[in-house]
């Protein structure tokens, strides 16, 4: 069982791909499920947290900036992250023991992973701002479900993106996890080759 998570437009999925394509792994992708079943799962008494944050969420992603205070949104998040991960594992369960699995996303949060895994069997790619906002941009330019006008609701959500990665890697020094900070200077396979090395696959 490993581990891949960190922030948004850090190449998470880009490299589990290469972890399915090459040595075989089966792939969790976790973050399609914390806006779809796990959201709606969520139950009052178990998930208060995860509750609140379906509560807050509105119509479109530019209001929702708009409206909700950044740090409310990161609180709101973190809360949310921190509850999903017994609905996270509890998928796990479900996935076949004759390979190995990767959990990837951005719900994985060093606190709830590190008690349940080994060092070397988790890491956490997290973009930098800079780098986050270009992939951001030309996403917006290249597909059409992206296709927003930006305005300054776009500067809260990258401020709401960093102060989550701060938190990340704050729990993962704290824990002794390890964290690749990606900028675009490392191509794709540099990367795999990195976390290859670091869960000891090479």
């Amino acid at each position: 069982m490993y581990w891949l998570g960190g922030s948004s437009c850090a190449g998470k999925s880009t490299i589990a791909e290469l972890f399915e394509n090459e040595l075989g792994f089966d792939i969790y992708p976790i973050d399609p499920k914390w806006m779809g079943d796990h959201l709606h799962a969520a139950d009052p008494e178990r998930h208060p947290g995860m509750v609140k944050y379906r509560e807050s969420l509105g119509p479109s992603i530019q209001e929702i900036f708009e409206t909700v205070p950044v740090e409310d949104l990161v609180e709101l998040q973190i809360n949310f992250f921190t509850e999903e991960f017994e609905m996270i594992v509890d998928d796990l369960y479900e996935f076949p023991k004759d390979r190995p699995i990767l959990a990837e996303g951005t719900a994985l949060f060093p606190s709830q992973v590190g008690p349940v895994t080994e060092s070397h069997q988790a890491i956490w790619l997290v973009a930098t701002q800079t780098f986050e906002r270009k992939i951001r941009q030309q996403r917006n330019e290249q597909l059409p479900e992206w296709n927003f006008e930006m305005g300054p609701w776009f500067d809260s959500m990258i401020t709401w993106s960093s102060k989550r990665k701060e938190r990340t890697t704050a729990q993962a020094e704290q824990l002794g996890l390890k964290v690749i900070e990606t900028d675009g200077s490392r191509s794709v396979q540099e990367t795999f080759d990195m976390i290859k090395s670091h869960f000891k696959l090479t």
